[in-house]
């Protein structure tokens, strides 16, 4: 547990998120795939070997788009989290630092599978809410862009909303 700048008390695993920024989003899938495990408050349980967990935030640390300086190490937030030795993490995660190590070793896999196939259905989404947006806009501005006077210029309008329906 720890204080924010705003005086208010945090559980541990939001710095897990602040510091593995892609943890943040893979959070649910894990949860709900009962990878991860809520104990009680501040604390969670890692449901699968050990060494998956130091292979999976290795991974995350590798592939980040920005590599974070953690207070405590790369393995302190993690420690305290899931209450595992960050001495232990950090030789669990060494055997298998390289990426052609890592892709075979199968606990691992099965949590990456879980992980990729959850940030595609959230890509998904993210990219139908940009066509929703797009589509919203273009039939505002053609109703926006009419008289509202003239008949047929509100039917070359409505036929063009229409197109714009059908493509979707």
């Amino acid at each position: 547990m720890w204080i924010d700048n705003d005086g208010i008390e945090q559980e541990d695993i939001f710095r897990c998120f602040w510091y593995f920024r892609q943890f943040e989003e893979d959070f649910p899938a894990l949860l709900r795939e009962e990878v991860i495990k809520r104990i009680a408050y501040n604390h969670y349980e890692w449901t699968k070997n050990e060494t998956s967990l130091a292979v999976y935030f290795r991974w995350l640390a590798d592939t980040a788009k920005r590599r974070p300086s953690i207070p405590g190490g790369l393995w302190g937030p993690i420690e305290t989290v899931f209450m595992v030795n960050s001495q232990a993490l950090s030789n669990m995660a060494s055997r298998y630092g390289d990426p052609q190590k890592r892709d075979k070793y199968k606990p691992f896999m099965n949590i990456k599978k879980i992980v990729l196939k959850h940030r595609e259905e959230i890509d998904k989404q993210e990219e139908q809410k940009r066509k929703d947006r797009k589509t919203f806009s273009a039939i505002k501005t053609l109703i926006d862009e009419t008289n509202g006077d003239n008949i047929k210029e509100i039917r070359a309008v409505l036929e063009k909303i229409k197109t714009v329906f059908s493509v979707m």
